[in-house]
């Protein structure tokens, strides 16, 4: 059955249309976040105590001390708390805190030794929210410290969620608006808090410092509101993740299986193993997931592994598409230098990691992040292009262009407003785009392993059936010899041996007298007046005669006897381990019994024979034996016929009388 070529174009329609979902699922976070910020808008220039103090460029340190005050992320005037309070009761989602600014924007500069700042916002709850409903707090992406406190209402201060401090250098001091303690924590990236029941009235005050990452303080602001609500949506950006992770452990265990067992494609299968490893590390960074794994990961590891994992991804997925496609880039050595040193970037800047501050570090990655984007979606492009020349690689670079290109403009438009994608796209399209080369070259070679898998049985089946007609025609052949070696060695017209059969008894029979010592007697038969029975019935009746007569001693004779036809009526008895008295007995008995023979109603014939017996010698030859046989018969003619003569010997009695 003819294989079915797998429908490429349907697969990239369906890997576009996942893509695109993500995109959408991405702009629109960003575009949520985009009114978030607006809604959010300073008033006027000195905020009320009622009026949010806002992220923005021309805020100044007052104002983002400033106090906010909302429900479900709405604000609400004073005049309107209390109708508010029971409309959105219900309605609780989240509320997202400040979460990101800039040193630089505030007019603070970055050589400052006292350069951070400390922000905190106090969220007034309305409602009664004692019926069952949970707040959670979510602290977003990489803090170097927060904490959060509780007023419940009655002037009591609650100390909910402290000592998580991230990253704090030990040799500065630290200015604190609510006065604690703070120790050296692990990465907060991930983590998940629920509160305490809370009452109308209660004030959540949550601080923010920044220290060490003077671009920002968060990338992601932390969010703080329903439980089951906040749960889902964490669940939900984490089971993307682990979902991708367990496809990237997958593609890897089988292209390691595949490159240890195949020895076509081999380079493929090394890269698509360094790729899916890789984009699963930098799922892990970009996932909120490896703090789980990395007990005490601080904020300035994370960053390197954040930007270790996108260059070496970057610089392997270049390196290694000219061994991976080597028919893309045939004959094009030039290419293969530029496509050389486009990846050589990426590991020069991981080489100058020991050397940069992460200050620098992470300046330098921010701003060469978008150009290594570009290049990589220009290099698909190219990719594109060059595959379009290949029939074969149509769908298969195509699905890998509208991936790639898709994911780098979501997440360039994040990088852009330095904010995170919902999903990182551009490591998933990456290791997608290496996935589904995997899953083609993977096909056609499990095809090509089918077809010589169907053409080794045809070929067995093929030799099964040449063998099958060399045995019958082998079998044919030695049947077609053994009968041309009987009728080579049969007489005609009796059945019996011809006297090439009867020479080549007697040399087995004399070698085994010679041998053993064992004795042997030579009878010659003789028909008497034979020419007048065909002179007077007939040559056929002469043949039917010699027919019987071969019957004849084919029953009389003993099974270990050998008796030929020798020629016309002439026939050759050897006896074998026969004294010459034995010998003589049955051949008395044998020239008897030929007179009893009734050869036919018509004809009224009677047969008699003369018979010539001579036992061997030890010391002569055959030739000497058959002519002592010969001369007896001889002298059995001579006296009368019908009778049977010893061939002359010392130790043999005379010729008997006739009979």
């Amino acid at each position: 059955m003819k294989n079915k070529k797998p429908p490429l174009n349907l697969i990239a329609l369906l890997f576009c249309v996942f893509f695109a979902q993500l995109a959408v699922a991405n702009c629109d976070h960003f575009l949520s976040n985009q009114r978030a910020l607006e809604s959010k808008a300073p008033q006027s220039s000195e905020p009320t105590p009622y009026q949010p103090a806002v992220i923005a460029p021309s805020c100044n340190n007052d104002q983002l001390r400033g106090r906010w005050r909302g429900i479900a992320g709405m604000l609400i005037p004073p005049n309107q708390i209390e109708q508010a309070a029971e409309a959105y009761r219900d309605k609780l989602s989240w509320y997202e805190l400040p979460g990101y600014w800039s040193l630089e924007s505030l007019g603070i500069s970055n050589d400052d030794p006292q350069a951070y700042i400390t922000l905190w916002t106090e969220v007034a709850l309305l409602g009664d929210l004692a019926s069952g409903e949970r707040l959670a707090l979510w602290p977003g992406r990489f803090q170097s410290a927060l904490r959060m406190y509780v007023d419940n209402g009655r002037g009591e201060i609650v100390k909910t969620y402290d000592n998580l401090s991230v990253f704090v250098p030990e040799s500065k001091q630290i200015i604190e608006q609510l006065p604690t303690e703070r120790v050296k924590g692990r990465l907060l990236d991930g983590a998940y808090t629920q509160l305490p029941k809370l009452y109308p009235g209660a004030r959540v005050i949550v601080q923010l410092y920044n220290e060490d990452y003077r671009t920002g303080g968060a990338s992601q602001p932390p969010l703080l509101g329903n439980a089951d609500q906040l749960y889902r949506s964490m669940m939900q950006r984490w089971s993307w993740h682990i979902l991708f992770l367990g496809a990237c452990l997958l593609v890897a265990i089988y292209s390691a299986s595949q490159a240890l067992f195949s020895k076509r494609r081999r380079p493929l299968y090394i890269f698509s193993v360094i790729m899916s490893l890789g984009a699963g590390i930098r799922l892990l960074v970009t996932g909120s997931l490896l703090a789980y794994f990395i007990p005490g990961l601080t904020v300035v590891s994370h960053f390197y592994f954040t930007w270790i994992s996108f260059l070496g991804l970057l610089a392997i997925f270049i390196y290694g598409q000219p061994y991976v496609l080597p028919d893309l880039f045939e004959h094009r050595v030039k290419l293969k230098k530029l496509i050389y040193l486009l990846a050589i970037l990426p590991l020069l800047i991981l080489a100058c990691i020991p050397f940069l501050g992460l200050h620098e570090f992470l300046l330098l990655g921010h701003g060469l992040r978008l150009l290594y984007i570009a290049v990589a979606m220009a290099y698909v492009v190219f990719l594109l292009y060059q595959a379009f020349r290949f029939p074969f690689k149509q769908w298969l670079t195509f699905v890998g262009i509208v991936m790639i290109l898709i994911s780098g403009t979501s997440d360039a438009l994040y990088y852009r407003r330095n904010t995170d994608p919902y999903i990182e796209l551009f490591a998933i399209a990456v290791f997608m785009f290496i996935a589904v080369q995997v899953m083609y070259v993977s096909w056609g070679y499990m095809r090509l392993l089918i077809r010589e898998r169907g053409l080794s049985l045809r070929l067995q089946e093929l030799n099964e059936n040449l063998e099958q007609q060399v045995k019958s025609r082998t079998q044919d052949l030695q049947e077609a010899n053994q009968r041309l070696a009987l009728a080579a060695t049969t007489d005609a017209l009796t059945g019996l041996p011809n006297r090439r059969a009867f020479d080549e008894q007697v040399e087995q029979e004399l070698q085994r007298a010679q041998r053993y010592g064992s004795e042997f007697c030579l009878a010659i038969v003789d028909a008497d007046w034979f020419k007048s029975v065909n002179d007077r019935f007939g040559h056929d009746f002469g043949d039917l005669v010699l027919q019987q007569m071969g019957v004849f001693f084919i029953q009389r004779l003993r099974s270990t006897d050998f008796v030929a036809r020798i020629g016309g009526e002439e026939f050759a008895v050897l006896l074998p381990a026969s004294s010459i008295d034995a010998a003589e007995h049955l051949m008395n008995e044998l020239c008897q019994s030929f007179k009893t023979i009734h050869f036919s109603e018509q004809a009224d014939y009677q047969v008699s024979v003369s018979i010539g017996l001579a036992q061997w010698r030890f010391d002569e030859s055959f030739t000497e034996l058959y002519q002592r046989a010969d001369r007896a018969l001889y002298r059995a003619k001579q006296a009368g016929r019908g009778r049977v003569c010893l061939g002359e010997a010392s130790d043999e009695r005379d010729e008997t009388e006739p009979v």
